[in-house]
Parts: structure tokens; C-alpha cells; sequence
């Protein structure tokens, strides 16, 4: 079954944190629809390198570098992202 831009947009208030905007949507529409959506946010639309989720990031984020949600941030995948870089800088070097 085609839909026609079916989204919905929902706030999800979590414990210590700042609340979470997350929008769900298919069809050319409903990803105009979520462009629309970052376009208006100060900061813009994010999509997180590991998960793949679209987040409101904290500051506008660098296009030529991976970006993480907040949930993926706090499991540290920056983290392995980065000493996976590294290992294969020093293999390149030997």
C-alpha cells in the first residue's frame, strides 16, 4: 500500500534529559515533510552515523563529519568510531 506523506510527529520527554522531537513519515511527502521540519529548527536535521535516526542536534552539525544522536553518545559508539580510525591510520603507516 502507497501512503501519501503519512506522518506523525511525537515529543518524547525522557528522565535528565532535553526532550526529543521524532518524526515518522513515508513517501516523497512525508520526507519533504521532515526536511521542512529541520529546516525550521535553529540547528537544522541530523542523522545519526550509527543508528540512522534523524535527531534536532545541539548545534549545527559539520556535513563532512559523522554525527551521533544523543542516545548513541551516551553508549560511548563515538568512541569506537574513532579507535577504529585510528587502527587503520596505523595499518596504512607500517
Amino acid at each position: 500500500m502507497d501512503c501519501l506523506g503519512r506522518g506523525s510527529t511525537s515529543i518524547l520527554w525522557r528522565a535528565n534529559r532535553d526532550p526529543m522531537i521524532e518524526f515518522d513519515g513515508c513517501g516523497l511527502f512525508g520526507a519533504l515533510a521532515a526536511q521542512l521540519l529541520g529546516t525550521l529548527s535553529r540547528t537544522g536535521w541530523a542523522v545519526c552515523t550509527e543508528c540512522g535516526h534523524g535527531y534536532d542536534p545541539v548545534r549545527r552539525p559539520n556535513r563532512h563529519r559523522r554525527n551521533f544522536c544523543p542516545d548513541c553518545r551516551d553508549k560511548g559508539i563515538p568512541s569506537v568510531f574513532s579507535s577504529r580510525d585510528l587502527r587503520e591510520r596505523r595499518g596504512k603507516v607500517k
